[in-house]
């Protein structure tokens, strides 16, 4: 950037020359007419000003030989972009496509904010330069900040520029390389996608529902079977009293069997007693009569 406060060497800044090498990699054409106005203004500064100390020019020579110095490059660059794009057609049989109007516009539109902030640091500079003589610098020390901020904001600016002009020149160069019908196929089928993917989303919407539901119902058919759980548990308890209960009455009618038995045992041999009794007597009475039958006979 122009920075009327310092030596003439530092008008050609090693960021111009950044600049130079990546115009010729092809990366920044739309910079090269600024970058080749900053060399040849810094030269022609250099070779009229052996002392690198003093710019004493008035202001209107110094901005005329600026613009001079930027239109030219600008001819020179547009000459140049022009003349090998015609020789790689013509020799080299490449297909080209040729710069589109906006990389031109592009140029037109750095050239015009560079001028005005160029300018801008002229003026301040010629302001405070008649304020001192030939033998004091153009600034002085305490007002050396003023005169610098122009040239941050130039810095600056330029920096955005290259982020601006880079992310252009991309774009163009994927407009150049892509396939707008195939790319169109791909939204069509993107389109499809989401469509689809809406589609299979109200399914699965559907679903959740019916899985909620589920749910729900799976949450009362856990509780029915905790019941019957529960029911089996009390018919398992109440089983096991009746089994007990079971047992006791078998205990208890063996009990009475025995019982039973020894009473039948006990009845029939008090009748076997009597029985044999009854035949004593019986046999007892037969004598009798028999006695009584015989004593009638005599």
């Amino acid at each position: 950037m122009v920075d009327l406060n310092v030596t003439a060497e530092e008008f050609i800044r090693p960021a111009t020359f950044v600049m130079a090498a990546l115009m010729a990699s092809g990366q920044r054409i739309s910079l090269t007419p600024i970058a080749l106005g900053y060399i040849y203004h810094g030269l022609g500064e250099a070779s009229s000003h052996p002392d690198h100390h003093n710019l004493s020019h008035p202001l209107c020579n110094r901005l005329s030989y600026f613009l001079l110095h930027i239109v030219a490059a600008q001819i020179v660059t547009v000459l140049m972009i022009f003349l090998v794009l015609f020789i790689m057609q013509a020799f080299l049989v490449v297909n080209l496509h040729y710069p589109k109007l906006d990389m031109f516009l592009g140029m037109g539109g750095i050239f015009l904010s560079e001028l005005a902030l160029i300018m801008r640091t002229l003026v301040i500079a010629e302001i405070y330069g008649n304020r001192s003589t030939k033998e004091k610098p153009l600034v002085s020390s305490s007002e050396k900040g003023k005169a610098k901020l122009s040239t941050i904001e130039i810095c600056y600016l330029s920096s955005k520029i290259k982020k601006i002009f880079g992310v252009v020149e991309t774009s163009i160069k994927i407009e150049d390389l892509v396939d707008v019908d195939h790319v169109k196929v791909l939204s069509d089928q993107d389109l499809t996608c989401s469509s689809k993917i809406a589609h299979i989303e109200d399914q699965l919407n559907n679903l959740s529902s019916k899985a909620s539901t589920l749910k729900v119902k799976e949450q009362d058919v856990l509780r029915e079977d905790e019941r019957i759980r529960k029911i089996r548990e009390d018919l398992t308890i109440q089983q096991q009293v009746l089994l007990e209960v079971e047992g006791k009455l078998k205990f208890s009618l063996d009990l009475k069997k025995k019982e039973a038995e020894q009473v039948k045992a006990d009845l029939a041999e008090a009748g076997f007693s009597k029985l044999q009794d009854l035949e004593k007597k019986k046999n007892h009475l037969k004598s009798l009569i028999g006695s009584i039958i015989s004593f009638n006979n005599i």
